[in-house]
């Protein structure tokens, strides 16, 4: 079975979700909504087609939906990478 990595991206993109919904929602809501956003990650590993096509944004990119959030990730020889977490209405091709 492979697994997920996080680009640094990512990660920075994961901290600045959890920063914005602790403000906005509270720890409880912050807390289930990036554990949902990890748990996606795991499901990915092992369905890495459950995303749709992202090409026409970036070659070899895959995304899928997740709350208010994009996740672009792609498949490596390990597993996935998941490049970045971006809010739906931001314009992906800049942040990629």
């Amino acid at each position: 079975m492979g697994e997920y990595a996080l680009s640094g991206k990512a990660r920075d993109d994961l901290k600045r979700i959890a920063q914005q919904s602790l403000a906005q929602w509270g720890m409880v809501q912050a807390e289930r909504y990036i554990f949902g956003l990890h748990e996606l990650f795991g499901r990915l590993v092992t369905l890495p087609d459950l995303g749709r096509d992202a090409g026409g944004i970036r070659p070899g990119y895959l995304r899928i939906e997740s709350g208010s959030h994009v996740v672009f990730y792609r498949k490596t020889a390990n597993g996935i990478l998941i490049v970045r977490v971006l809010h739906a209405h931001m314009d992906f091709s800049r942040y990629l």
